[in-house]
């Protein structure tokens, strides 16, 4: 879920799926959330994922995230991850 006064994103860390960049392409399985992703949900410099599914593109981190009515894209700097 969304806080959409404050944008931060709910986590729940019992049900996650990390992209560790061992490869160009990731999708996770079937999880509460259709996708939810907040920057500071980062360790190591891995993207901590709980749902849905994007690519890699160069130092790109780019998906598409869906809650509600709502629908946005989102792309993420790898640099924020370093």
């Amino acid at each position: 879920m969304i806080d959409e006064t404050t944008g931060a994103f709910a986590t729940d860390y019992s049900e996650i799926d990390v992209y560790d960049g061992t490869s160009d392409d990731w999708s996770v399985g079937q999880l509460p959330y259709d996708l939810l992703l907040h920057s500071t949900n980062v360790l190591d410099g891995q993207i901590i994922l709980v749902a849905g599914g994007g690519t890699i593109t160069g130092s790109t981190f780019s998906c598409t995230m869906r809650y509600g009515s709502g629908k946005m894209v989102a792309d993420l700097w790898w640099a924020l991850m370093t």
